[in-house]
C-alpha cells in the first residue's frame, strides 16, 4: 500500500513539473511578444520581420495561460500564485486586444471638435448606399476617412462630394471643415496614405489615412495553393513564408507615417485613420503607439459600451481580428471610441472617434 501512495505522489510531481515547464515556455512566449517592437529591419537585418510573426502568436499563448492559471488555481494554490504574479505583464500586452468598460459615462457633445469615422469600404456593393448614408447621418462625422475606396460606390454620398477633399484610389479624406495643406504620404502597389491640415476654429489638425498591403489571410490563400500542399503543414509554411516581404514592407511604410507625424506643423494634434493590416502587438502597431495613443485603448469608460469589448474590426475571418485603428497624439482628449460590430455591410466595421482638440 506504501509503494502505490509513494508512486502515485510521484507520478503528481512529475506532471507538476511537467505542466509548470510549459507553462513556463508559454509565459516566455507571451513575452516574446515584445521583441515585435524591436525588429525593425534596420536594427536586426531582413531576419528581424519573422519577430512579426510573435504578433499572430499571443491570443493562442495568453488563452493556454488562462486555462493553466485555470487548471493550478484547482490543484495547486501555490503554483496559481506564482505563475500569476509572473504572468501579470502579459496584461499590458493584451489591452490592443480587448478593452474592459465597467460605466456607462457617456461623452459630452458640448465638448466634443471633432468626430471621425474611418472605415474599409471595398466590400460595400451596390444598393447599399442608402444603408451607409443612414448610418452616416446618424454619427454626423466632421471627418470621413475612407480605405480601398477605389471600387466604391459613391452614387449615394453626394453631399460628401460637395465636401474638401483629399485621396486618389485606396484612401479618401472628407471633410467640411477647410483643408489648408495636404499631400501624399506614398502611394503605389503596397498600399496608400494620404495627409490632410485641416483647420478646425483656428487650430490645425494633421489627418492621416492610410491604408497598408494585405497579407490576404483567408480561404482564397489556402485555394491557391498547389494542390499537394492543401490540408498539410506544408500550406502553413508556404503562407508564413509569403507574409515575411510583406512584414518588410508595412516597415517601411510605417517609417513614412512615423515621418509624416513628426513633420506636422502642430504635433501634439495628430489623427491616424485606416486599415493597417497589422495587428496589436506587431511591430507596425508598437512603432505608431510609440508616438500616438490608441484609442481603442483609451476608450473604455469613455462611450456607452460596457462590458468586455473585443477589438475585432475585421469579421470576415475565422479569429476576431483588429486591424482598422484610430490613433491620436497624446495632448488630445479623446471623448468616445466606439467598433460599430452591427454594420455588416462591410467585411470591416467602421470605427468612430470623438476629440476635444482645446483641452
Amino acid at each position: 500500500m506504501g509503494v502505490t501512495v509513494q508512486a502515485v505522489v510521484k507520478r503528481k510531481k512529475s506532471l507538476y513539473r511537467f505542466l509548470s515547464f510549459i507553462h513556463a515556455l508559454i509565459v516566455c512566449g507571451m513575452f516574446a511578444t515584445w521583441a515585435s517592437r524591436w525588429s525593425s529591419v534596420q536594427f536586426l537585418g531582413f531576419s528581424g520581420v519573422y519577430f512579426n510573426y510573435l504578433a499572430f502568436t499571443f491570443p493562442l499563448f495568453f488563452l493556454l495561460h488562462i486555462l493553466l492559471l485555470l487548471n493550478w488555481l484547482l490543484i495547486s494554490r501555490k503554483k496559481f500564485l506564482i505563475f500569476l504574479l509572473i504572468g501579470l505583464p502579459s496584461f499590458l500586452l493584451l489591452k490592443p486586444w480587448v478593452s474592459f468598460s465597467f460605466n456607462s459615462e457617456t461623452s459630452h457633445q458640448s465638448q466634443q471638435d471633432l468626430k471621425i469615422i474611418s472605415f474599409n469600404v471595398l466590400k460595400i456593393e451596390r444598393g447599399n448606399d442608402a444603408q451607409l448614408m443612414k448610418f452616416l447621418s446618424q454619427e454626423k462625422p466632421d471627418i470621413l476617412l475612407l480605405q480601398e475606396a477605389n471600387s466604391f460606390p459613391f452614387t449615394g454620398l453626394h453631399s460628401y462630394n460637395t465636401w474638401n477633399y483629399v485621396g486618389k484610389q485606396l484612401v479618401k479624406i472628407y471633410t467640411h471643415f477647410p483643408i489648408v495643406r495636404s499631400g501624399r504620404i506614398f502611394t503605389d502597389k503596397n498600399g496608400e496614405a494620404y495627409f490632410a491640415d485641416i483647420n478646425v476654429e483656428g487650430k490645425t489638425v494633421r489627418v492621416i489615412s492610410a491604408y497598408l498591403y494585405p497579407f490576404s489571410l483567408d480561404s482564397q490563400a489556402a485555394d491557391d495553393l498547389p494542390e499537394p500542399t492543401k490540408s498539410s503543414i506544408k500550406q502553413k509554411i508556404i503562407i508564413l513564408k509569403k507574409m515575411a516581404p510583406i512584414f518588410n514592407i508595412h516597415q517601411n511604410l510605417i517609417q513614412k507615417i512615423r515621418e509624416c507625424i513628426r513633420e506636422s506643423p502642430d504635433p501634439t494634434r495628430v489623427i491616424l485613420g485606416g486599415d493597417l493590416n497589422s495587428l496589436p502587438n506587431s511591430y507596425e502597431y508598437f512603432a505608431l503607439a510609440d508616438v500616438l495613443k490608441d484609442g481603442f485603448v483609451e476608450g473604455p469608460g469613455k462611450s456607452n459600451q460596457k462590458g468586455i469589448l473585443i477589438g475585432e474590426t475585421f469579421h470576415s475571418f475565422s479569429f476576431p481580428l483588429k486591424i482598422d485603428y484610430i490613433f491620436h497624439s497624446k495632448k488630445i482628449k479623446l471623448l468616445e471610441y466606439k467598433i460599430h460590430n452591427n454594420i455588416l455591410y462591410s467585411d470591416h466595421y467602421p470605427t468612430t472617434a470623438s476629440f476635444s482638440i482645446f483641452k
